[in-house]
């Protein structure tokens, strides 16, 4: 776990793949230029409805207590970057399951906390449409416990200003579909006030299921662009969508699922890691900089779906299947997908 300093929240409202550079492994950077990557991840759902997914092959019954069992083939990443963001999906709470009449209820121990911490986890948002499946009292709940854990929990059409131990001040964003451009742009604003230098927007949007963001995501998220963020990063699909690079900034229009426990055998299991390069200049501006993308599966094993995701072999039909859907190119469905293992 990077140490990070995170602001008061403010209540407001109010994703072509590159090679890491030699700058990023720090072989050579201008004069006065200081690189740092950002890594950012799909949905972290750290737990599981019991009433459809209990059992000896469920979350908490193959995690049990070896909380860096679901992070332990990608923690190097995270634990090496400057700072890791995802979405994270469903509650943290003690007690019984409380169904909803349509849809699921994710549940997880408040022990998880440490899933993040041990796996190098720094900030998530909880802007999604299973942050209150425990109403009010659950999602307080989750946010407090994240915030003890030093991982801190973006409520909805909230941000947080982040420093890294590295130096770079990030303000985060956590919005949903109906996020409003003006709205965005008053709290881009009052984040650089905060001394943010990078925006990032963690958005929660989309089609389940749809390999290709449609027409109103494509508007909004230029929009928020223009608006002032530098990268916004999708969830939701479930499934890996394109990135699209636009004025200054970048858009991860879905990062799928991550480490899920919501659903035991996922008809697409592909996911990836974006690691992100920003250049601070010595007059103090920012810029992105090169990005690698890492290939994985939400398991380390299929047909089933063992919560540990996994590097795919660079290479591999999955591998290059991972780069198709995020270059836009990818036509196929989840019935013709194959894996490694």
């Amino acid at each position: 776990m990077k140490k990070i300093f995170a602001c008061a929240a403010c209540v407001m409202l109010l994703c072509i793949f590159f090679p890491l550079s030699a700058a990023a492994n720090g072989e050579t950077q201008a004069a006065g230029e200081e690189v740092f990557t950002l890594s950012f991840v799909g949905d972290l759902t750290l737990g599981t409805d019991p009433n459809i997914s209990g059992g000896p092959n469920s979350f908490p019954s193959m995690i049990g207590t070896d909380y860096s069992y679901p992070l332990q083939n990608v923690a190097e990443y995270f634990l090496e970057d400057d700072l890791t963001l995802g979405n994270f999906e469903g509650v943290l709470r003690s007690g019984g399951y409380i169904p909803k009449e349509n849809g699921f209820s994710f549940k997880g121990d408040p022990a998880y906390t440490a899933i993040l911490t041990q796996g190098g986890v720094d900030v998530v948002s909880l802007a999604n449409n299973h942050s209150g499946d425990y109403g009010q009292r659950g999602l307080a709940n989750t946010y407090s416990l994240l915030e003890e854990a030093g991982v801190p929990g973006i409520l909805q059409n909230e941000y947080r200003v982040i420093e890294t131990e590295s130096g770079l001040k990030v303000g985060v964003l956590a919005l949903l579909f109906q996020a409003k451009p003006k709205t965005v742009a008053a709290a881009v604003d009052a984040m650089r006030r905060e001394g943010a230098e990078l925006i990032v927007a963690l958005i929660h949007w989309g089609v389940e299921r749809s390999y290709h963001p449609s027409r109103t995501q494509e508007q909004l998220g230029k929009a928020l662009i223009d608006a002032g963020v530098h990268i916004v990063c999708g969830s939701h699909p479930h499934v890996l969508q394109k990135i699209e690079e636009y004025g200054d900034g970048v858009i991860y229009y879905s990062l799928a699922n991550f480490c899920f426990g919501g659903n035991r055998y996922p008809s697409d299991m592909d996911t990836a890691i974006i690691r992100q390069q920003v250049i601070r200049r010595a007059d103090g501006t920012v810029s992105l900089g090169e990005r690698t993308i890492i290939p994985a599966c939400v398991s380390s094993q299929t047909p089933m779906n063992n919560f540990q995701p996994t590097p795919y072999p660079e290479g591999s039909e999955s591998y290059n299947r991972v780069l198709s859907k995020l270059e836009g190119s990818f036509s196929g469905n989840p019935k013709q997908q194959t894996y490694p293992w």
